[in-house]
């Protein structure tokens, strides 16, 4: 019975954080409207753009601000890409972001 309580009790706690999490993330996406709003009025310029690069200044504009553990980032070829430069920045940022957020309670961060 006391084995049975406390799975109840772990089910409970995993449907709470899962809960949480999922409210967490609907907030960060209603936050990250209006900067995508404000990029879809403009009009878009399409460039070629060395995706490793756009990458890796993000990556090191991010952790910059960081000062935790070390991280431990990999980017593999990325081929160029023709896209709005503004835009794809913007997907990156938010991307790049969210991984050093959920990464931030492992002990070897990605």
């Amino acid at each position: 019975m006391a084995r049975l309580v406390r799975q109840l009790s772990i089910a409970k706690e995993s449907e709470t954080k899962l809960r949480q999490e999922r409210e967490r993330l609907i907030g960060q996406l209603i936050d990250d409207l209006p900067s995508f709003s404000r990029l879809g009025r403009q009009e878009m310029n399409l460039t070629i753009i060395e995706m490793d690069k756009l990458v890796k200044v993000i990556f090191e504009e991010l952790i910059s601000a960081e000062n935790e553990r070390p991280l431990e980032f990999n980017i593999n070829n990325l081929p160029p890409a023709k896209g709005d430069r503004a835009m794809l920045r913007q997907v990156f940022i938010n991307l790049l972001s969210n991984a050093l957020k959920f990464s931030r309670r492992r002990e070897r961060r990605y």
